[in-house]
């Protein structure tokens, strides 16, 4: 969750610091934030192998958080920049 909140956090930042800002290269920001976001996969894929088995109902929420996490930072990118 850290990382999508993270991710959410610098999509902000720099729709606030430089507006709606089409450039031709994506910039430092973008690569940082398609890592952020490809760095959750394996973390999610550890954090099912570890409790889905023993709590699959906490999991499920945790895991729908997640997911809804990821999706405001990919809607604040859509929308923002």
């Amino acid at each position: 969750m850290v990382l999508s909140i993270l991710a959410i956090g610098l999509v902000l930042t720099h729709a606030m610091v430089l507006g709606r800002d089409r450039a031709a290269d994506e910039g430092t920001a973008a690569h940082v934030f398609q890592l952020l976001l490809v760095l959750q996969v394996p973390i999610i894929a550890l954090f099912i192998r570890r409790w889905f088995g023993s709590d699959r109902h906490r999991t499920m929420r945790v895991l729908g958080v997640q997911a809804g996490l990821i999706a405001i930072a990919i809607g604040c990118v859509l929308l923002f920049v």
